[in-house]
C-alpha cells in the first residue's frame, strides 16, 4: 500500500485519466479456509492538504468541481494477483461487483472518514477461495474531476493507516 489510497477521475496534462487504488491486508490470508466470519469492518481516514493530490476531496460544500458530480467510490474485491511495485493500468487484476461496497460522496476537502464500512461479505468470499488479492476502491462514475483521498499503510500519521478488524470462529 502506498502513502495515499486516491482514487480519481482527472485530467493530467491535458489528457483524462483514471486511478485506481488496490490494497490489500495480508493477515486475511491467515485466516483458516473453513472459518466462520462472523464480522469484518473497514475503516478508511481522511488524510490533510499535505498528501496527494493537491485538490483533496473533489466533492465537499463550496467545493470548485461539485458541478462535474459527486465522488462516490466503489470498493471492491479483487480476483487476480497483483504487486504494487509493478501495477499498472495496463496490468491490474480484475475486481468483482459481486458484494461490491458504495461508499458516500465526501463532505470535506480533508480530513473526510469512512468508518465501519460492512466488508464482511468481501471477507467471507477471500477466505472461503483462499484469495486474498485484497480491495479496489473506484470512483463509481469514472467521469473529469472526481477524487477522494484516504491514508494508506504508509501514511506518515500511523493514525490514518486503513483498519481492518475481522471477527471469526475456527471449525
Amino acid at each position: 500500500m502506498r502513502g495515499s489510497l486516491a482514487p480519481s477521475a482527472w485530467t493530467y496534462w491535458g489528457l483524462p485519466g483514471i486511478e485506481r487504488t488496490y490494497f490489500k491486508f495480508e493477515e486475511v490470508s491467515s485466516i483458516p479456509q473453513d472459518a466462520k466470519i462472523i464480522s469484518a469492518s473497514l475503516t478508511l481516514y481522511g488524510v490533510s492538504s499535505a498528501v496527494h493530490p493537491p485538490q483533496g476531496n473533489s466533492f465537499y460544500p463550496g467545493s470548485p468541481y461539485n458541478s462535474f458530480g459527486t465522488n462516490e467510490t466503489w470498493l471492491k474485491r479483487v480476483t487476480g494477483n497483483w504487486d504494487e511495485t509493478t501495477i499498472t493500468w495496463s496490468n491490474k487484476p480484475g475486481a468483482t461487483d459481486l458484494n461490491k461496497v458504495a461508499l458516500p460522496a465526501s463532505t470535506s476537502q480533508w480530513n473526510f472518514d469512512v468508518a465501519d464500512i460492512d466488508v464482511t461479505k468481501l471477507v467471507r468470499d477471500m477466505v472461503a477461495n483462499g484469495e486474498n488479492y485484497g480491495f479496489c476502491l473506484e470512483m463509481q462514475q469514472e467521469q473529469d474531476y472526481r477524487s477522494i483521498v484516504f491514508g494508506g499503510s504508509r501514511s506518515t500519521d500511523s493514525t490514518k493507516r486503513p483498519k481492518l478488524v475481522v471477527e471469526y470462529e475456527e471449525h
